[in-house]
């Protein structure tokens, strides 16, 4: 998993009165959103180049976060010297910063966003028309917060910078974050079912060279029957883990869901590879003891 990140809500709030005014942030940790995905060039619709992967997006995800923080520290330094000051200049200048800092904000969700679609574009254990249906929606995504980063550059005054603030943080909170949880567990899931469908075929050998030797006659696989027996009980529950997980995948687009959701989806996918994990060792003993019989 991906380092846990907070991106919203840093909200500004700027209070303004008819001349000149007060500048009020409020910045509170950003909602926790584990990590996927940026653009060649960090923050811009670049065109991708062949080496462009994962792991470059990550890296860009990585290099936009640390430029936010930077602007999110020269915004305060803005802000607190306008609180003191209170003239136009230092209006001004706090405008700037908050717009600067509003921008590489974007930039971090853009980043986030293309790299959970790298991420995602990734995994196998996803099936065509799921991935692809996740793909288009955070295409959608990423168009919207393209468009709001590139009108920030035009704000005029603070009216305009509260606006376009409170914009990206309701697209953000309605949208974007149970979006990314909802991927972020469906590539989880993908993983998962991956894993359980190796297992389930590798028994299904098992099964086979078990059947050949009773066939023959000449060993008694009775105990390596009841081993079978029990490897498909545990992918069997396996299989009912991951089925809970899908289920809970659905309650994310409830509102401020997403963080308890994906975490119970975790929980329960690790259920489920404990116990592939238990088939698998009945499975080498299995494999073991027919050796022995051959």
């Amino acid at each position: 998993m991906i380092r846990v990140v907070g991106i919203f809500v840093v909200v500004l709030a700027f209070l303004v009165g008819a001349f000149g005014a007060n500048i009020n942030a409020q910045t509170s940790s950003p909602s926790a959103l584990p990590s996927p995905t940026p653009s060649t060039q960090s923050g811009t619709g670049g065109q991708a180049t062949p080496e462009f992967d994962y792991e470059r997006a990550y890296k860009d995800y990585v290099f936009a976060l640390d430029v936010y923080e930077t602007a999110h520290s020269d915004y305060l330094l803005t802000r607190a010297q306008y609180l003191q000051a209170k003239t136009l200049i230092a209006e001004t200048r706090a405008r700037d910063s908050a717009s600067s800092m509003l921008e590489a904000r974007d930039d971090v969700v853009i980043t986030y966003l293309r790299t959970l679609r790298m991420k995602l574009a990734g995994v196998k254990g996803v099936t065509g028309v799921t991935r692809d249906g996740y793909l288009s929606r955070l295409d959608t995504e990423l168009g919207w917060f393209l468009g709001h980063e590139e009108r920030i550059s035009s704000v005029g005054t603070l009216q305009d910078v509260v606006k376009d603030s409170n914009e990206a943080g309701e697209q953000f909170a309605r949208v974007t974050e149970p979006l990314s949880y909802e991927v972020l567990s469906i590539i989880a899931l993908g993983e998962l079912g991956l894993v359980r469908e190796d297992i389930g075929l590798l028994l299904g050998d098992i099964k086979v060279k078990t059947s050949l030797i009773r066939l023959k006659g000449d060993h008694d696989v009775q105990t390596v029957e009841r081993w079978i027996l029990a490897a498909e009980n545990k992918i069997t529950r396996a299989l009912d883990k991951e089925i809970e997980a899908q289920i809970s995948v659905q309650k994310i687009i409830e509102p401020k869901r997403g963080p308890s959701v994906y975490t119970n989806v975790l929980l329960r996918a690790d259920e489920s590879l404990q116990f592939l994990k238990e088939a698998s060792s009945n499975m080498r003993e299995i494999i073991r003891a027919i050796r022995t019989k051959e």
